[in-house]
């Protein structure tokens, strides 16, 4: 069932409406929200997906899907509401639309677990992961997405945005992420999607499918690699590629001849968490992830 949970009058355009899908019935079992940044299209597919399956496949308790929070900047193809950042708006005391709506999300997410899905930024791609606290509810459901790395974080990691509001309200919250923002990523949608729909299965809101895949990676050790330099940064790897210790991860060349300038080399072996694809960087930005192990 679809409703407008809050609605925001605007000038000289058509009222914001924040809309939650609801699926199941009975006591609220899970939330899933996706969109708070507008242009972090791949992670509302992988919402939609989900409300795919549950339209077929009725659950036992009420999931609550908010597919795409952020629709004006989706429209727009921005990351920011009315000019405001969101993820800012649910640890901030001003009165703004922005806040108003973080309200209402925090007002519409109900259950005993809240799940926020995500994307890397326009310049970062990131492969299918979990991040979760170190222990309790949100890393058991971590572990049962069976994406192919959980990054488990300290507390503190989480205190900001929509988790940081989860949390403020003791409510176990998991972050699932892959894909960068500003495009549509089919794979990394889909695995999210299946991922969601695992951990509905662990948790007995969906009959549990035979086989399902299990984590490679648990992890709370990330290397990052950033440029010693400015230049134009080439990888050599790919998100979610297992490598070697002593591996190129790529390489940062001048823009204008291509000399090499530096060439960057993985330290420990593990799963490349992100990699950076807009190739111009500046001195200290990140090019890599690692997810160590």
């Amino acid at each position: 069932m679809r409703s407008t949970v809050f609605e925001l009058p605007l000038p000289l355009r058509p009222a914001y409406r924040l809309q939650r899908l609801a699926f199941g019935s009975g006591p609220a079992g899970v939330s899933i929200v996706a969109g708070i940044d507008g242009d972090e299209v791949t992670a509302v597919h992988a919402v939609n997906l989900v409300a795919g399956v549950l339209g077929v496949q009725r659950p036992s308790g009420t999931v609550f899907l908010l597919p795409c929070v952020n629709t004006l900047g989706a429209e727009a193809g921005e990351k920011t509401f009315l000019g405001e950042e969101l993820d800012s708006a649910f640890v901030s005391d001003a009165d703004s639309p922005a806040r108003r709506v973080a309200r209402a999300v925090l007002e519409a997410t109900e259950g005993d677990l809240c799940i926020e899905v995500q994307t890397g930024n326009r310049v970062t791609e990131e492969c299918a992961h979990a991040r979760a606290p170190i222990y309790g509810r949100a890393l058991e459901a971590a572990r049962a997405s069976g994406l192919p790395v959980v990054w488990k974080r300290s507390a503190r990691h989480f205190d900001d945005g929509l988790m940081g509001a989860w949390r403020a309200e003791a409510r176990p919250s998991l972050t699932l992420r892959g894909g960068r923002a500003g495009v549509l990523d089919p794979d990394p949608a889909r695995q999210l999607a299946r991922a969601m729909v695992r951990i509905l299965e662990s948790r007995g809101l969906l009959p549990a499918e035979v086989g399902a895949t299990g984590v490679l990676l648990e992890t709370d050790q990330v290397d990052e690699y950033r440029s010693q330099l400015a230049g134009f940064f080439a990888p050599e790897v790919r998100a979610g590629e297992r490598v070697r210790a002593g591996s190129v991860l790529g390489v940062v060349r001048t823009p204008i001849g291509g000399d090499t300038v530096e060439e960057v080399r993985n330290k420990r072996p593990g799963i490349v968490l992100s990699t950076r694809v807009y190739p111009l960087v500046n001195a200290r930005e990140l090019l890599v992830r690692v997810a160590v192990g």
